[in-house]
């Protein structure tokens, strides 16, 4: 809790150095000895000026900020010394605080500073010149503009998260979430690229989508970005850290030899690429570019922004899945229209078609009413950072999107033990379940998190070794479950499983649900931890 204070304890000690600095001005006989060791051990910089604007005295932290040294500093006017000076107020109109900014030159970086200014008077109170203390909040700053940042992306994504819940085509309403997300973000671009297996067998990608900020030239029309083989390009890299879920970010004169030549006619400064993934397949990814700085994202940028794909990947498989359906009627109405036509459709045969339509139906129902639950899940995930509560929505929202579940428990891994444990459950009345903390090392759960692959059970009667033989009867009685771990990249967070009594009472739709949403709560979780 102490470096969370640090900044005001530094502000103290400078306030408690200006008053004795103040009093030993007053007072010549303050010993130099003293007036040493506490002036020159600050942090924040200090200049005494007289009162025609020349430095009397300065500490070595002054010195650094101005990128001086002190032969030429002590005894010159102010703004030979800090352009800043030239803009001081009359000694007698001295404001008690000036805000400005200082580029600071052996850093390498712009530096923001409070600076604060205090006159300075004699026995007879008459001015006698001022003090300046510059007190850097450069990280202040900065941290105060990524929540910033962090918290308006988290608004994009629940803004494309509505559009694409509410809309029957993604595709139509991406170009306004892309503008949404490349303002959000302040990035030059916002883009789509979508892989495709070509009739060379090759993984190859192309533009697909993309968005500019006004005085950016668009690539949407550029032919070195449509139909390229990753293994033959520049950019075989990206395929290697995005198949296995990782982002690719930097500046443009940080990134391989290759990449810089191939990535030099887009004009940028820096890139970030987030993959998209749908049911464990790596569709394609979002990238945003900068044209005008070099930039490093935050985690709590990318956290956010992988939240963001995760969102677009739920809408891209909830399409699909309309299409898909949308397809199947049609064909089912052309062979019932066809052997209405050709034979006059046997009542028994059409009895079936319509049955086969009406089961269509419901399963269409269905799916879309758990794409619909999995999306209002990723907005409620988004409404809060606080990690308990946000455990206990991850089993909610998961249980509510898979009908099918009649119970379900959330485990996590122990920093200090490395273990699983139980943080959540639900549909269990028996006490003796809270103990039930750390599953055996041959149980389902401990299998799929040591396998990083979701897993469907049946039948827990069918596997001996995996069924629980202990003596809570509820978990005795478990016939059938889903388990998704919770992983990000090398990290397992932990494993999200849901049960039923029935065997077989899972599909393989709800386990790719199940996977699409344990990204989400992922994102979610890793958003969580660093706040």
């Amino acid at each position: 809790m102490l470096q969370d204070y640090w900044p005001y304890f530094a502000l103290a000690g400078s306030i408690a150095a200006l008053a004795i600095l103040v009093f030993y001005l007053r007072r010549r006989w303050f010993i130099p000895v003293a007036r040493n060791w506490l002036v020159d051990s600050l942090e924040d910089g200090i200049l005494v000026l007289d009162a025609r604007n020349r430095v009397l005295d300065f500490n070595p932290a002054a010195l650094q900020v101005l990128d001086k040294p002190h032969t030429a500093i002590k005894g010159k006017a102010i703004e030979e010394v800090y352009p800043g000076g030239a803009v001081l107020p009359p000694l007698g109109e001295i404001p008690s605080k000036l805000n400005t900014k200082i580029y600071v030159a052996a850093l390498h970086q712009r530096r923001q500073f409070e600076v604060q200014i205090t006159p300075l008077y004699n026995k007879r109170q008459r001015l006698q010149g001022r003090l300046l203390i510059f007190h850097d909040v450069t990280e202040q700053i900065q941290a105060t503009e990524t929540l910033y940042r962090r918290d308006a992306i988290l608004e994009a994504i629940s803004f494309a998260a509505t559009r694409f819940q509410t809309s029957t085509d993604w595709e139509r309403e991406l170009q306004e979430v892309l503008e949404k997300f490349g303002e959000t973000t302040r990035a030059s671009r916002a883009y789509i690229f979508q892989n495709y297996i070509d009739e060379f067998n090759r993984l190859c990608t192309s533009l697909s989508y993309e968005w500019c900020a006004e005085g950016i030239s668009p690539q949407i029309d550029n032919p070195h970005l449509q139909n390229v083989p990753y293994r033959l390009s520049a950019f075989h890299r990206w395929s290697e850290v995005m198949q296995a879920g990782g982002m690719i970010s930097g500046n443009l004169e940080d990134l391989p030899e290759e990449e810089q030549t191939a990535l030099a006619a887009r004009e940028l400064r820096s890139l970030l690429l987030v993959p998209i993934t749908l049911e464990e397949n790596w569709w394609g990814f979002i990238g945003f570019d900068d044209c005008r700085r070099d930039r490093n994202w935050s985690q709590a940028e990318l956290d956010a922004l992988e939240i963001a794909a995760s969102s677009i990947a739920a809408s891209i498989l909830r399409n699909r899945v309309q299409a898909e359906l949308k397809s199947a009627y049609e064909n089912l109405e052309k062979s019932i229209s066809e052997r209405t036509e050709a034979l006059g459709v046997a009542n028994t045969t059409l009895q079936d078609d319509l049955e086969k339509r009406k089961q269509a139906e419901f399963i269409a129902e269905q799916r879309t009413q758990q794409l619909a639950a999995l999306h209002q899940a990723t907005t409620a995930l988004l409404e809060t950072i606080d990690l308990e509560p946000l455990l206990s929505r991850i089993l909610d929202a998961a249980l509510s999107a898979i009908p099918a579940a009649q119970k379900g428990m959330l485990h996590m891994i122990a920093q200090d033990t490395g273990q699983l444990e139980m943080r959540v459950v639900f549909g269990y009345s028996d006490p003796r379940i809270q103990k039930y903390s750390q599953p055996k090392e041959d149980s389902y759960l401990t299998r799929a998190v040591a396998s990083r692959r979701p897993v469907k059970i049946d039948d827990t009667l069918l596997d001996p070794l995996g069924h629980y033989q202990g003596e809570i009867t509820e978990v005795k009685q478990i016939r059938s479950m889903l388990i998704a771990p919770l992983i990000s990249g090398d990290v397992v967070y932990g494993a999200l499983s849901l049960e039923s009594s029935l065997p077989s009472a899972f599909t393989e739709p709800d386990m790719q649900l199940l996977v699409s949403f344990g990204a989400t709560a992922t994102a979610a979780l890793r958003n969580a931890q660093l706040h």
